[in-house]
């Protein structure tokens, strides 16, 4: 009996894995020197943008941490992809993260997705 609720566990502990699909950005990746090759080439945002663009009607939220340091980074990090061609009115921007040094991005669909301005793929040179 113990050894099928272990089993029964361990599926469901899996299922919740699978189920998650934030891409989590942390605080140490972002303190690395920025310019449009490295903000693109960030695993998070790359993956991110992917679903963004596979993804109909999508939206991207952001979850970042709350207080003025949260605040900001998430304000950085708006402003890099809006310069990197995701419309503004596609991304939702939530205080909150669960961890103070990790901005969650969220792939949502729903809503109207506004065409992109620009794609910039991964290895791609912008002038």
């Amino acid at each position: 009996m113990k050894m099928i609720l272990s089993v029964i566990l361990l599926c469901f502990s899996g299922t919740v894995l699978a189920i998650d699909t934030a891409h989590r950005l942390t605080r140490e990746q972002w303190s690395l020197p920025r310019n449009p090759e490295s903000v693109v080439a960030m695993p998070a945002l790359s993956r991110a943008m992917q679903d963004f663009q596979a993804t109909a009607n999508a939206r991207l939220r952001i979850h970042h941490p709350g207080g003025d340091r949260g605040r900001l980074w998430a304000a950085e990090l708006h402003a890099w992809l809006v310069t990197l061609g995701v419309p503004s009115t596609d991304l939702e921007m939530h205080a909150g993260s669960a961890n103070i040094n990790v901005i969650e991005l969220e792939v949502v669909s729903g809503g109207n997705k506004t065409p992109p301005v620009m794609t910039i793929l991964p290895g791609e040179h912008v002038e």
